[in-house]
C-alpha cells in the first residue's frame, strides 16, 4: 500500500514510502521497549496527536479480562449531544496477528452507533483476518497505519516515546 501525498516530487514520495515500510518492519519485528502498560499509553498519545479533540482512558486489568479493551478513546460534540467512542484492544505482537484479538475486542459493547471496536497491533494484517474484522465491523490498525501515524507526528511524539520506538535511525522528518 502506498501512500499518495500531494505537493511531493515522484523521488519525495518513492522515499516517504520507503520509510513507511521500514518503520511498519520495524514495528512488526517488535524492535520496540515499551512494557504492555507503556505501549497502551503511547497509543493514547498517538492518537491524541493524530487525532485532534480525541481523548483517551486505560483500563485497568480487571476490567479489560471483563470487556475485552484496553483504552477507551472519545470525542464529544458538545454542541450536537454526541459522544463518539472507540474501544481499544492495543497488541505489541511480531509475525501474524491473529483472530484471538477480535475475539477479545468482541467483548466490548459496540450496539451505539457513535461506538467502534478497534484492534490496534504492531503485527502483520493478513486478508483473513481483515476479512473478519470487516464482518464484525472492527477496525484495524496494523504497522502500516501505525508508522504512517508515527512518522507524520514523529517530532510531536513525546522524547520518552521516541526512544523506547528506537525510530532516530530512520525517521527522516522532512519527509511528510
Amino acid at each position: 500500500m502506498n501512500r499518495v501525498c500531494p505537493g511531493n516530487t515522484k523521488e519525495e514520495q518513492k522515499l516517504l514510502n520507503e520509510q513507511i515500510t521500514a518503520v511498519s518492519e520495524h514495528l512488526s519485528g517488535r524492535k520496540l521497549s515499551f512494557q504492555d502498560r507503556e505501549f497502551e499509553d503511547f497509543i493514547i498519545h498517538l492518537f491524541e496527536l493524530k487525532y485532534s479533540g480525541l481523548r483517551g482512558t486505560s483500563n485497568n486489568q480487571k476490567q479489560e479480562a471483563k470487556d475485552g479493551k484496553d483504552l477507551t478513546m472519545s470525542l464529544d460534540f458538545d454542541n450536537f449531544d454526541v459522544n463518539v467512542k472507540f474501544n481499544i484492544q492495543a497488541k505489541q505482537h511480531e509475525g501474524n496477528e491473529g483472530i484471538n484479538s477480535l475475539f477479545q475486542i468482541s467483548k466490548s459493547d459496540d450496539s451505539d452507533p457513535y461506538v467502534k471496536n478497534v484492534v490496534v497491533t504492531t503485527a502483520n494484517l493478513d486478508e483473513n483476518l481483515r476479512r473478519e474484522a470487516k464482518e464484525r465491523e472492527i477496525i484495524l490498525f496494523g504497522p502500516q497505519e501505525l508508522a504512517e501515524m508515527i512518522i507524520d507526528n514523529f517530532e510531536n511524539i513525546d522524547r520518552e516515546y521516541q526512544a523506547k520506538l528506537n525510530l532516530f535511525s530512520l525517521i527522516k522528518p522532512a519527509l511528510k
